[in-house]
């Protein structure tokens, strides 16, 4: 299916930006950097690839969901499989981050507290000591966290038909941050729950159901739309907008929402070209590709100093080997780990693994996952 190849190309790309956005970021900071004249490309509007990822997220929840809807079992059913699909490596990852952290000094990191531990496994947002963002102790989980929390809200909707569940989930999410502008600054938790990037799970979770509506723009008008999405973020860098604030919904989620439904929605066929086949193919393993690729970077960035290769190599090829490395090994922790787990977890949940491709089926409860 056209547009289901679309979300997969879509969320390697993702993935993908956000990969170049660390290593760009690392590699300015390279002392070959300066004496080179490096000059970062986009480097901050890479975080958006985030934004496109949200996005993604609550189309694929209402659209995988869809015969969950306000039936029996449907909320344990749900809430498993996202538990089944999202935990397991993400608790691999933050458990090796911790190793690393203990047996080395290659990580800037401060040293967390047992709480702070606990909390970060559990998805509970904290502000760590000394820091100004709420981020576990694997930062790249902020993300995570937003995801949690948005499966949490969503899994309360499905005892509602679709539309009402969207519809409720849109006015749980609007009136959170509204609650969170109007206490600004909002204490605690309320803070990170009611930042207004929680909208873009919103943006997509109304995609969802004008897909299955049948909605669909012919070629000439979905070329539109993504071109207005990458105008969108153009605007943003060029008007030199701070996309990071409250704001963020409008300055990336909008363009990174027209972008998806330009690709989604479209009557056209992806192009058969190869680096669109590659993404495709790459989409499956593009949560490994996002949660590994920070640990692949700071090793690589090591292995430069140690072999004073950071003083003589130009940063583009710290970027490039970096790329040519995060690739092929999230390909083998994807096939290796994360999906045995995900299988694993979900036979002894009960339940059946999602795809895109066929949403999932009620199963019983004593039902066991193939």
């Amino acid at each position: 299916m056209a547009q289901i190849r679309s979300i997969q190309a879509l969320r390697a790309g993702a993935a993908l930006l956000v990969t170049l956005g660390h290593l760009e970021h690392e590699a300015a900071s390279l002392p070959s950097a300066s004496a080179s004249g490096f000059a970062p490309i986009l480097v901050d509007l890479t975080g958006a690839g985030v934004d496109l990822f949200f996005v993604i997220s609550g189309f694929v929840m209402v659209y995988a969901s869809h015969d969950l809807f306000a039936r029996p079992q449907a909320a344990r059913l749900f809430l498993t499989r996202r538990i089944a699909r999202i935990v397991p490596i993400y608790w691999l990852v933050t458990s090796l981050f911790l190793v690393v952290m203990a047996g080395s000094h290659v990580l800037s990191s401060a040293a967390p507290t047992f709480g702070e531990i606990v909390k970060s496994y559990l998805f509970i947002p904290y502000l760590p000591q000394g820091g100004d963002m709420m981020q576990p102790v694997y930062k790249l989980g902020w993300t995570l966290n937003y995801e949690m929390f948005f499966y949490v809200v969503f899994t309360g909707t499905l005892v509602l038909p679709q539309r009402a569940a969207v519809a409720a989930i849109a006015a749980a999410f609007s009136a959170l941050v509204a609650l969170g502008l109007w206490l600004a600054p909002a204490p605690g938790v309320l803070a990170f729950w009611s930042h207004p990037i929680v909208l873009e799970f919103v943006l997509g979770a109304v995609v969802a159901l004008a897909y299955r509506d049948g909605l669909r723009f012919p070629p000439v008008a979905a070329g539109g739309l993504l071109l207005a999405g990458l105008c969108g973020f153009a605007a943003t860098t060029l008007l030199g907008l701070d996309a990071h604030g409250l704001l963020r919904p409008l300055l990336w989620g909008l363009p990174a929402a027209l972008i998806f439904v330009g690709s989604v929605l479209s009557l056209a066929r992806l192009p058969s070209w190869p680096v669109v086949g590659w993404l495709v193919g790459l989409g499956d393993a593009s949560y490994a590709i996002y949660l590994l690729h920070p640990l692949i970077v700071r090793g690589l960035r090591v292995g430069f100093d140690k072999t004073h290769a950071s003083d003589v190599l130009s940063p583009w090829v710290f970027i490039a080997l970096g790329l040519t490395l995060v690739v092929p090994l999230a390909m083998i922790v994807h096939r290796g780990i994360e999906r045995p787990l995900t299988r694993r977890l979900s036979r002894l949940f009960g339940v059946r693994p999602t795809h895109l491709e066929a949403p999932p089926r009620l199963l019983d409860a004593d039902a066991t996952a193939r």
